[in-house]
């Protein structure tokens, strides 16, 4: 969900593309695209998480 938030989190800046106007936003927007998630969606996430936190976080989401 990072270029979701990411999206949003520009759209909440105005539209820039400059990092440093669109990051302090992106709490905000990350809560308004989690509010957004259906129940099954939010289940699938969560048992990722419950996945990486057994085995932990591929190698692949650890260099983003």
């Amino acid at each position: 969900m990072k270029a979701e938030i990411q999206e949003e989190a520009k759209r909440m800046a105005g539209g820039s593309e400059d990092s440093k106007k669109w990051l302090p936003h992106f709490p905000k927007a990350r809560k308004v695209i989690v509010a957004q998630l259906s129940e099954e969606e939010r289940e699938d996430i969560e048992a990722e998480v419950q996945k990486w936190k057994a085995e932990g976080i591929p190698a692949n989401v650890q260099s983003e």
